[in-house]
């Protein structure tokens, strides 16, 4: 038999050998899983801060909405609800979210707070795609930290603890911005639209959403080399902003967004007429990523703001440096990404300057929200700063004191950041213990108004709604029908499971500035 078998059935088979993966694509692999976690590491943390701190109570900006969501609910909601102006601005992207969520959940706050969540880590996962192009390279697993704990500090405590969509929504529209006009290839004209839809969004978020349209014209103007396309597309941008201004501008006055006891503080001229206390406030403004004040200047308001003047002389002569390289490297950079942080933040700060600077500094660390801007600005120097790390050896020519200096940079820098987020944690732990005791007691006063004795009912109310801003007559006459549209709508605080709750825990003792002086 063995005779009539063929070659191939008598020859053994070969063994299978199983190929080992070379080293370089193990490490690629670790690598990339170490790359996946540090991109999801710190923005889970930040979830975590909200879902820790977060409560369904909402603050004045919010309450002044109940309106439009009760004419939402009962189909009264018409084009000049959305569209009014709203202190300084028009917000008719935040009008259109607040009415879709009276009719999907009630004005629940919490859900508005992780839509925002949810906005900032998809914008911040956008821009790890934006400094890879910067960079020309994914960044490492080390960079993505660095830059993860800048964008997510809870020096700014305020903002992930309201369901205001403003910031977040002005953010997420810059990045998507800059990405469209700088990442994907091909399709120009499309993505050259899609941006300038981008920037309209954030023109009807928000007043400081205008600023997106002269860092636009940057990126559109940075591409290289200029041809007549380049001129072209920079003609249609500013044509599209000059459409987008003009429309906004129907029927709409620009007005100071402070209202009640700060209505005198807010001066839409004051920094021109008082340019020392202006430059002061910028400089306290930017300082503020290492925090004080927010719910602290309240109730001890800070003694002095040397340490935020230093170290905001500090960041803006550090941006001024980084803007004037990277203008410098045109044709070597591909993005420009630190400048256009750099210069969003500098220009949102100067908003704020204008419009708040006669508050005094304390007024610059008291609204804690002002912190987001200056956290991106101080974003783009340090991704500046991650691209320009010295070699660990001093390269052939180069002086050894400049050598030095740059390690010692380098140094300084790093003990910065670690500072920073040592003190920004215990400041954002602190705060938002304090924000969730703050609304908690101000949603027990409200559901629980009709205990208050009548000649306290009206102190107490704009002390739970508008945060003690206005006086009792005030917040009686403009308070009660909002709480009165909420409490018939089921609204927020007034929903069955938070009302019976808030009922069960009675009213929090009465404040002694709301009560009656005895005779």
């Amino acid at each position: 038999m063995l005779d009539n078998m063929t070659v191939e059935e008598a020859s053994p088979a070969p063994p299978v050998v199983v190929a080992e993966s070379p080293p370089d694509t193990r490490r690629n692999k670790y690598r990339t899983a170490a790359t996946a976690a540090a991109a999801c590491a710190v923005p889970l943390l930040y979830v975590l801060y909200v879902v820790r701190y977060s409560v369904d109570v909402p603050e004045l900006d919010e309450w002044l909405r109940v309106h439009l969501v009760h004419h939402a609910i009962h189909g009264r909601l018409s084009w000049g609800d959305l569209w009014a102006p709203y202190n300084e601005g028009r917000i008719l992207v935040g009008n259109l979210i607040y009415a879709v969520s009276g009719l999907v959940d009630h004005f629940d706050i919490r859900t508005l707070m992780f839509l925002n969540a949810a906005l900032f880590i998809a914008s911040f996962w956008l821009l790890l795609a934006i400094f890879r192009k910067y960079k020309g390279k994914r960044a490492g697993a080390i960079s993505i930290l660095v830059m993860s704990v800048i964008w997510f500090s809870v020096a700014d405590a305020q903002n992930p603890l309201t369901g205001t969509q403003d910031p977040y929504l002005v953010v997420f529209f810059m990045v998507s911005m800059i990405f469209l006009l700088h990442v994907p290839r091909g399709h120009r004209n499309l993505f050259l639209a899609l941006a300038a839809l981008a920037a309209v969004g954030a023109s009807l978020t928000a007043i400081q959403g205008f600023l997106l349209w002269p860092v636009g014209f940057v990126c559109v103007l940075w591409n290289d080399p200029r041809a007549r396309r380049t001129w072209a597309e920079c003609a249609s941008w500013v044509a599209a902003a000059g459409l987008t201004l003009g429309l906004y501008s129907i029927n709409f006055k620009l007005t100071s967004g402070c209202a009640g006891r700060l209505k005198g503080q807010c001066s839409l001229h004051f920094a021109v007429h008082h340019p020392v206390a202006a430059m002061r406030f910028l400089s306290v403004l930017v300082g503020n990523v290492v925090p004080t004040g927010y719910w602290g200047s309240v109730l001890a308001p800070p003694k002095h703001f040397l340490t935020q003047e230093l170290v905001g002389v500090t960041i803006l002569l550090s941006a001024v440096f980084v803007v004037v390289q990277t203008v410098r490297q045109h044709g070597m950079v591909r993005v420009p990404l630190p400048l256009l942080l750099i210069g969003l933040g500098l220009l949102y700060d100067l908003v704020i300057v204008e419009g708040r600077a006669a508050t005094g500094l304390n007024g610059a660390v008291g609204n804690n929200r002002y912190v987001l801007p200056n956290l991106i600005m101080l974003l783009g120097v340090v991704i500046y700063a991650l691209t320009h790390i010295p070699p660990r050896r001093r390269a052939l020519g180069e002086a050894q004191w400049r050598f030095g200096l740059r390690w010692l940079v380098v140094g300084v820098l790093a003990v910065f950041l670690a500072t920073q987020l040592v003190v920004s944690t215990r400041f954002g732990t602190r705060n938002g213990v304090l924000s969730k005791d703050i609304s908690v007691t101000a949603a027990r006063i409200m559901v629980n108004l009709d205990r208050v004795p009548a000649s306290e009912r009206g102190c107490e109310l704009g002390r739970a709604m508008y945060s003690g801003l206005v006086g009792p007559a005030f917040a009686l006459e403009h308070g009660s029908p909002i709480l009165a549209y909420a409490k018939a709508d089921h609204l927020t605080i007034f929903q069955p499971g938070s009302f019976r709750a808030y009922r069960a825990a009675g009213l929090p003792p009465i404040s002694s500035a709301c009560t009656s002086p005895k005779p």
